[in-house]
């Protein structure tokens, strides 16, 4: 322990998978309390709040003493495959309703003849468009012609849609008819969650972008209920402190931030667990490590070369397996995110 950990309050680290949730606690003095529990896969902020009431009444530690919440979870992409997100509907563009179905024209095996392509995570039925074009150097081709927004908006909430993804050809390079079509949409239906590509991923490629916008969309209701039933239940045992959500390229967002962006912590829980690692292998002298995470649900595994987990810019989300970069494209739900390169699949132990 040097001496700027003395001054540390209480720190707690909280890993949830599909069978195990993790509790760790490190006390003022930089001693490590550990406890594990049996996830509450109905309410999975249940087990944690219980746990570590538990862990620190065993230690004699006030809830209050915690300063920081470090959270990884699986929350997202349990959500993905079990396929149990919001009812999803998209807006978009006029003429570009099945760009989320193309995608990138591909199958993951050429050769398997009973593969099956994924469901797209929005039914055609509820992919509607709008007339509006935007230009690749970001002039108005054709202004936003709202009345298709409204009409949209109604046709989506009559049909029982309760989250909204809008990406609109070249928004990238100017987003003011999607602002105007969340602005919309939030003033007359403020029941849906909307979720806007120009502030999920500004970025060209119509498929990544509006495949990620529509995962975030999907993502929305079950991140924000479960952080919100979170930060309640910590507030119920008295812990105030921040919780900070790790995201699925190892950093932090502040859990308000998450709720809003949640395709960025889909492989949260896997994310910190390599981070983990990497820092082990250095404390050893060992940086070039091959990282291997067998959970109750999933089994994962990841190459740190030279210290560095090996890092990625998309991956994609499939029945029972995540495919990134080193894999063949194609397969399932693209995430256009920065993420670590985690090779999973549905085969827990």
């Amino acid at each position: 322990m040097t001496r700027g950990e003395a001054s540390l309050g209480v720190r707690v680290a909280i890993d949830i998978g599909g069978t195990f949730t993790d509790i760790v606690v490190l006390s003022s003095r930089g001693v490590l309390h550990e406890s594990k529990i049996a996830t509450t896969p109905a309410d999975p902020s249940r087990a944690v709040v219980a746990g570590l009431g538990a862990l620190l009444s065993e230690l004699a530690m006030a809830p209050g003493e915690v300063e920081e919440v470090l959270h990884g979870t699986t929350v997202g992409s349990n959500t993905i495959l079990a396929r149990t997100g919001a009812r999803t509907g998209l807006i978009t563009t006029r003429g570009f309703r099945d760009v989320l179905e193309i995608g990138r024209i591909r199958m993951p095996d050429m050769f398997d003849l009973g593969w099956d392509k994924p469901k797209p995570l929005v039914p055609r039925r509820y992919r509607l468009e709008v007339g509006e074009r935007i230009a690749a150097d970001g002039s108005i081709v054709e202004s936003l012609a709202e009345r298709d927004v409204l009409i949209a908006g109604e046709r989506l909430t009559g049909a029982g849609i309760e989250a909204v993804a809008v990406c609109l050809i070249n928004s990238y390079r100017n987003p003011v008819h999607e602002q105007r079509v969340e602005s919309l949409l939030r003033a007359r239906f403020p029941q849906l969650l909307v979720t806007a590509s120009f502030a999920v991923l500004a970025e060209r490629k119509e498929y990544e972008r509006t495949s990620t916008t529509v995962v975030n969309a999907y993502l929305l209701a079950a991140m924000r209920t479960y952080l919100h039933n979170l930060e309640t239940g910590l507030r119920g045992i008295g812990v105030a402190a921040p919780v900070r959500v790790i995201t699925s390229n190892g950093g932090m967002l502040a859990a308000k931030t998450a709720c809003e962006t949640p395709v960025f912590v889909v492989a949260s829980g896997p994310a910190g667990g390599v981070i983990g690692a990497a820092r082990l292998g250095a404390a050893r002298a060992e940086p070039d490590l091959v990282v291997f995470d067998m959970g109750g649900t999933t089994a994962k595994a990841v190459i740190i070369e030279a210290g560095r987990p090996s890092m990625t810019s998309e991956y994609e989300f499939r029945d029972g397996i995540s495919t990134s970069s080193r894999f063949v494209k194609a397969g399932g739900y693209m995430l256009k995110v920065p993420a670590i390169d985690i090779a999973e699949v549905g085969a827990g132990g």
